[in-house]
């Protein structure tokens, strides 16, 4: 099961899929990037906005964290 949590104006989709564990993502409906918060039992991404930045959870431990993330450029 998989669903959306946000669209930014640019078409990118910020959400979270489950397959066992929760698993964040991001796809421009051609693309599909599958993203876990490293060393976390499970995560999953809530927003996107404009400038690619996404807004997300993960945890550990039975411990939720949030998280605000920069892409870098190459």
């Amino acid at each position: 099961m998989y669903w959306v949590n946000q669209i930014n104006n640019n078409g990118t989709m910020a959400g979270e899929y489950n397959l066992r564990l929760g698993h964040g993502f991001l796809t421009d409906g051609s693309t599909f990037f599958s993203f876990d918060y490293p060393n976390s039992d499970f995560s999953g991404l809530r927003a996107v906005n404009n400038r690619r930045q996404v807004g997300g959870y993960f945890v550990v431990s039975g411990k939720f964290r949030a998280y605000i993330a920069t892409p870098r450029e190459e």
